[in-house]
């Protein structure tokens, strides 16, 4: 039996500005970009076909590295390509250990630099706070990106109403 394997060659990321120094950057998901004074935090980049994407989608609005990752949720989907950004801190839910545990396809993150049980508040500079939403037990908690100092919440991922 012969296979063939063909390379998946990804289009750049449609990148949308939500707000000063707030992004959203699609291609096949939602990834949040929130560029801060020392770097810039993202949320799940999947896989490293798609981290190789989003980085040079990332040096088109800044040339900040990224420093930080938050994982939304411990889906396989969701936590590869972690390692396309060496410098950068993982950080996710200490429930997402168990099933990285489990991963035989090098798939999950190698290290998790911060983890938490029930919620978690990160500095993502100029203003902006990335911060847990807990749901139901058994869900895994929604990311949301807010002001320091407002109400307002943009959801981190387009699953965070399932």
């Amino acid at each position: 039996m012969i296979l063939l394997v063909t390379p998946v060659v990804l289009a750049a990321p449609t990148v949308k500005r939500l707000t000063d120094n707030v992004y959203m950057m699609s291609e096949f998901h939602y990834t949040s970009l929130v560029v801060g004074e020392d770097g810039v935090l993202i949320t799940d980049p999947a896989f490293p076909g798609r981290a190789q994407s989003l980085k040079r989608a990332i040096a088109d609005v800044t040339d900040k590295l990224v420093t930080r990752i938050v994982l939304s949720h411990e889906h396989y989907d969701h936590v590869g390509g972690t390692g396309v950004f060496p410098e950068a801190q993982v950080i996710c839910h200490a429930a997402c250990q168990a099933v990285f545990d489990l991963d035989v396809g090098g798939v999950a993150p190698e290290n998790v630099d911060v983890t938490f049980t029930d919620s978690l508040r990160v500095d993502a500079g100029h203003r902006w706070t990335c911060t847990t939403m807990v749901r139901a037990t058994g869900s895994p908690p929604s990311w949301c990106i807010c002001p320091r100092s407002a109400s307002r919440l943009l959801p981190t991922s387009m699953n965070a109403a399932r």
